[in-house]
């Protein structure tokens, strides 16, 4: 296949992309790398094309590799062809129509370019019903807009932590925030590292593997250590095996599977924390394996009677203690994720700047040790967990890493 890739317009740094005009004096300057000009749609023979811009897949091989060196906006189409060695091409099939992508520098420039910030989240996840939540306060009434302003879970801080990137870091107002949703982990991070999202935050699990794609976290916002849900009438502990549910493509599937190797677990994957809900509920799976975040939230009283419709059973902390050491590479922490170590700096700034605010680390310790000193157990006993998550206000809790954020593994 002959591939043809075409710069058709130049990036200013001073404000949106610019493409040469018919007449314009850039457009005749033959040094300029930019023509549109260059692209021949009515040339099926090939022989008006710039050798420049074409390349030949080889045979037996699905990709090829392009090499693009400078920013700007470019043109791409494909057609079946061959050429005889000796410069001569032939195109069997019409060319395909033209794909256009832009390259940028850095995420930065990007969005003084577009004047937007594309923040990755994820399809059914506690953040994504905030800020959905968010767009019909305008219906509200003063009192319930109050409240809402007053929620003190993740997710609302996760929210707010989004609008003082913008603030502080984009400077942009609110209203140029765009959230593109994504159906898994495994595709978000995906989109952070080909470009799609500027950043991506939301229950985002720090991990080496993913740095090892080409991802930047910064410091640690919350805890991430999971824990198995179940109702209060089972009589079976994760230890005993069974039917477990998890978010797929998330990093505790990566546990659960490392896990099924030495315990009988049948594992159930969703790819929204609502289905596992569901799950837990109609007996489909006898534990939910989630984070703290989610804990929290099924753990609240539900009905007149303010009865618990599922309780804590474990979290299996000695048996996942080395795969978090050696697999993960961290404590399990939630983190922003950016595919530019520039702009991870900048957003571990924001929030080291608000963990600090909120609570400090030393703080935090002393609190731990106490409830620690009156419990008299290991901090990952369940029912500890438990009420230190009930006591601390999970945005207050900062575990720091092995390894300083923004950092290549």
């Amino acid at each position: 296949y002959l591939v043809q890739v075409v710069c058709i317009a130049e990036i200013s740094p001073e404000g949106p992309l610019r493409m040469p005009s018919e007449n314009s004096e850039i457009k005749r300057d033959k040094e300029s790398r930019c023509h549109a000009d260059t692209l021949d749609a009515d040339t099926p023979d090939g022989k008006k094309l710039d050798r420049k811009t074409f390349h030949w897949t080889q045979p037996g091989v699905d990709t090829v590799e392009v090499p693009i060196e400078e920013i700007g906006t470019y043109a791409w189409r494909v057609a079946r062809g061959e050429t005889d060695g000796n410069g001569n091409t032939t195109i069997f099939e019409e060319w395909s129509p033209y794909f256009i992508f832009t390259l940028f520098s850095t995420i930065d420039q990007r969005v003084k370019v577009m004047n937007e910030v594309r923040v990755g989240i994820v399809e059914g996840s506690l953040l994504e019903k905030k800020v959905e939540a968010a767009k019909k306060e305008e219906d509200r009434d003063s009192k319930k807009k109050e409240e809402a302003k007053k929620e003190k879970d993740l997710a609302s801080w996760e929210k707010d932590l989004v609008h003082l990137i913008q603030k502080k870091h984009f400077n942009l107002e609110e209203e140029r925030i765009r959230y593109l949703r994504y159906p898994t982990y495994e595709a978000l991070i995906e989109a952070v590292v080909m470009g799609e999202v500027d950043y991506a935050i939301g229950a985002i699990t720090r991990a080496k593997d993913r740095e090892e794609k080409g991802v930047f976290f910064t410091r640690g916002y919350t805890d991430a250590w999971p824990l198995f849900v179940s109702k209060p009438s089972t009589t079976r502990s994760p230890e005993d095996g069974g039917t477990i549910g998890v978010l797929i493509g998330s990093i505790n599937e990566q546990a659960l599977t490392h896990l099924a190797v030495s315990k009988q677990f049948a594992i159930v994957t969703e790819l929204t924390l609502d289905a596992l809900e569901d799950d837990l509920r109609r007996d489909t799976v006898n534990f939910v394996f989630t984070g703290p975040e989610r804990v929290k939230h099924l753990l609240n009283p539900r009905g007149p009677t303010e009865q618990k419709e599922f309780i804590i059973v474990g979290t299996l902390y000695s048996e996942l203690k080395d795969f978090y050491e050696n697999k993960l590479g961290y404590s399990p922490m939630y983190a922003i994720a950016a595919a530019d170590q520039s702009t991870c700096k900048n957003l571990d700034k924001i929030v080291e700047e608000e963990v600090s605010m909120r609570l400090s680390q030393d703080g935090f310790r002393k609190r731990l040790y106490a409830i620690y000193h009156e419990e008299g157990t290991t901090f990952w006993n369940a029912s500890l967990h438990l009420r230190v998550l009930e006591q601390l206000n999970p945005v207050n809790i900062f575990f720091p890493s092995a390894k300083p954020p923004c950092v290549k593994p």
